[in-house]
């Protein structure tokens, strides 16, 4: 009667197991999805600099920027999202 118990005991603890490991993996896929957002953003912020930086002057005059200004954008790392 004993060992009856004892294995639906574990019965009972196995079938409750899997939900308990899929919780960190769901965990583990929320974290790497937000990393691939952050990377992909420093990536499309670092592209956008680098089309700054290959405008000409007269472009540059007809949004309003300088050549300095520019430079200070470009100046800045691929983390920084400093306006």
């Amino acid at each position: 009667m004993a060992v009856i118990a004892r294995d639906i005991a574990m019965t009972t603890k196995s079938a409750s197991q899997p939900f308990s490991i899929r919780r960190p993996q769901t965990e583990f896929l929320r974290r790497l999805r937000r990393f691939c957002a952050v990377v992909a953003t420093a990536y499309d912020r670092w592209l956008q600099r680098q089309a700054l930086a290959e405008l000409d002057d007269r472009l540059l005059d007809d949004i309003g920027l300088t050549r300095g200004d520019v430079r200070r954008e470009c100046a800045k790392g691929f983390w920084s999202r400093d306006a």
